[in-house]
C-alpha cells in the first residue's frame, strides 16, 4: 500500500502493509501516514488498475479547487476492506484516467513572465536558498516536514538519508519513504527556533508567491539557525 500527497508543490509518500484510517468529526484522518483530509472538500476521485499487479488499485482525489492531491494504491484485500468501505462514502462519480489533470497544471503560472523565471529555476536550482540548505544537511539528520493545502494536511517526521534534483524539484529520500519540494513554488522563507515538548528545533518555513504557508522543515535543535538565516541572507528565490 502506497499513499502519496501532494499539496502546493510539496509531496509525501510512504509505503505500508495495509491503510487504518479514521473518521474524525469532518475529516478522515491517517495516522500511520500523518495524512488528514477534509470529507466535505469539493473533489473528483479517478479510479484506475494499478501498474504492480492486477490487484493493484489506485484511487487519486483531486480536490476541485486547490493545488491539492492524495493519491492512494492498495491491495483489494481484507485488511483494507475497512478502508475502502470509508473512501466509498466519499464517491460521487468516478472519472476515467484519460481525463485527470495533473495538480502541477493547477500552480503553473499565467503570467509570461513568472513562466520564464520558473523555467530558469528549473534549468539550474542553486540560486534558490532552500536548495543550499538542503544540500548542507547532514545523512541521517531528523527533519519534520509539514505540508498542507486547503483540504488536506501532512506531517511526517524521518531520518534523512540522500537526495537528489529534477526539473526544478528536490526529493528527499528516507528508506522507503520520499519526500519532495518543487522549489518554483517557494517565493520565500523564514528561519525560527521554537520549543517542541521542552526541546528546541530549528523551523524552515516557505510561503508561495501569494504569502500563503505552504510548507515547514524542522531539525531537532538550534545548530542549523545560522547557517539557514544566512543562507537566506545571501540568496533569494527566482520570482
Amino acid at each position: 500500500t502506497t499513499i502519496m500527497l501532494h499539496t502546493n508543490g510539496a509531496m509525501s509518500s510512504q509505503s505500508m502493509a495495509r491503510i487504518q484510517a479514521l473518521e474524525i468529526d469532518n475529516s478522515i484522518s491517517i495516522p500511520e501516514a500523518g495524512v488528514t483530509l477534509l470529507k466535505d472538500a469539493p473533489h473528483e476521485i479517478y479510479l484506475y488498475e494499478g501498474t504492480m499487479s492486477h490487484r493493484d488499485i489506485c484511487i487519486e482525489i483531486n480536490f476541485t479547487e486547490a493545488a491539492e492531491t492524495l493519491c492512494i494504491s492498495f491491495d483489494l484485500t481484507l485488511e483494507n476492506q475497512a478502508f475502502i468501505n470509508l473512501i466509498t462514502k466519499l464517491v460521487a462519480k468516478v472519472w476515467p484516467l484519460h481525463s485527470h489533470k495533473s495538480v502541477r497544471d493547477k500552480y503553473a503560472p499565467n503570467c509570461h513572465c513568472c513562466l520564464e523565471k520558473q523555467e530558469e529555476l528549473r534549468k539550474d536550482t542553486s540560486s534558490h536558498p532552500l536548495s543550499k540548505i538542503l544540500l548542507n544537511l547532514e545523512e541521517a539528520t531528523h527533519l519534520k516536514l509539514t505540508h498542507s493545502g486547503q483540504f488536506s494536511h501532512s506531517v511526517q517526521e524521518f531520518q534523512y538519508c540522500s537526495q537528489s534534483t529534477h526539473w526544478g524539484i528536490v526529493y528527499l529520500h528516507a528508506g522507503t519513504r520520499q519526500y519532495s519540494i518543487d522549489l518554483t513554488q517557494v517565493y520565500s522563507l523564514h528561519a525560527r527556533v521554537d520549543i517542541f515538548k521542552g526541546r528546541p528545533q530549528t523551523v524552515l518555513t516557505g510561503f508561495n508567491a501569494h504569502g500563503h504557508k505552504i510548507l515547514e522543515l524542522a531539525q531537532e535543535g538550534m545548530s542549523a539557525l545560522h547557517q539557514w538565516e544566512n543562507e537566506l541572507k545571501t540568496a533569494t528565490p527566482s520570482r
